[in-house]
């Protein structure tokens, strides 16, 4: 993501999305999830959103596939992109094809939510090998 720190664009996405009065919870992976976790300092080139998060009526976490974003997220992403001068997939989820082979069974309990106004970000926190069976 060049110059632009993680957390003023996440930020930028969050009140966008909180102007319109709506919340976004995304799951993400890879550079990002350092970033966020504090374990490295360095730029990332882009944010990878393996899933969006939702809870039900009894309060229990569901992930779903990332894609289609919801209408208000990607006018979110883009106008934060034109305004900091990002490319238009820094937030994207190329990523997403792993829910073709199946996402580790302990993800959903593997996340350590980040709220930026109205965009919850769920960096995951171990980095046990994802690779099925």
């Amino acid at each position: 993501m060049g110059a632009v720190p993680l957390n003023e664009a996440l930020g930028a996405v969050g009140e966008l999305l909180a102007a319109e009065g709506e919340t976004e919870a995304i799951v993400v992976v890879g550079g990002a999830t350092l970033n966020l976790l504090g374990l490295v300092q360095r730029t990332t080139g882009d944010v990878d959103v393996i899933a969006r998060a939702h809870a039900d009526a009894g309060g229990d976490l569901h992930l779903e596939r990332p894609l289609p974003f919801p209408a208000v997220l990607r006018r979110a992403i883009d106008t934060v992109a034109r305004d900091f001068g990002l490319p238009e997939n820094w937030m994207n989820a190329t990523v997403a094809g792993q829910w073709d082979v199946g996402l580790p069974p302990w993800l959903v309990d593997d996340i350590e939510w980040r709220q930026f106004a109205g965009l919850a970000v769920g960096p995951t926190t171990s980095f046990r090998t994802w690779l099925p069976g």
